[in-house]
């Protein structure tokens, strides 16, 4: 997607605002957030300082991996047939995990301490500027 709004009408996501801390030559960048630091993809080229939503898709994320790491407690389950979207805190935001409903996933998601996703499955998005009141 090419703007946040387009990533949140495409589909569900777990969106954090921040800043990019840090912007790598390779595509890549870090961003500050409230839960932590995460690298992310950054294909439009964000620079250090600019305000920034990160995007992952509730399928992207795992329970207890992933490169970039964040503390979690399970706050809610629903199934759905072959489906489980698991609901975790994390801070004050909810970050949602869907997984296929295999045996052991509600076990672990139990005890789960963190979730996490990989740099290649999230996206640095510039953060949509508000809207003027007087327009």
């Amino acid at each position: 997607p090419a703007t946040a709004f387009v990533a949140g009408f495409v589909g569900e996501s777990n969106r954090l605002p921040g800043r990019v801390a840090e912007a790598a030559a390779g595509g890549d960048a870090l961003i500050d957030t409230a839960l932590g630091r995460f690298r992310a993809r950054n294909p439009h080229g964000l620079v250090t300082g600019e305000a920034a939503l990160l995007f992952v898709r509730p399928e992207a994320m795992r329970i207890a991996g992933g490169e970039n790491r964040l503390p979690a407690r399970l706050v809610r389950r629903d199934l759905e047939g072959p489906f489980v979207n698991l609901f975790f805190a994390a801070g004050e935001e909810t970050v949602a995990v869907h997984l296929t409903n295999r045996t052991g996933i509600a076990a672990a998601a139990e005890t789960a301490q963190t979730v996490g996703f990989d740099a290649a499955e999230a996206l640095l998005l510039p953060r949509p500027e508000p809207r003027d009141a007087a327009a």
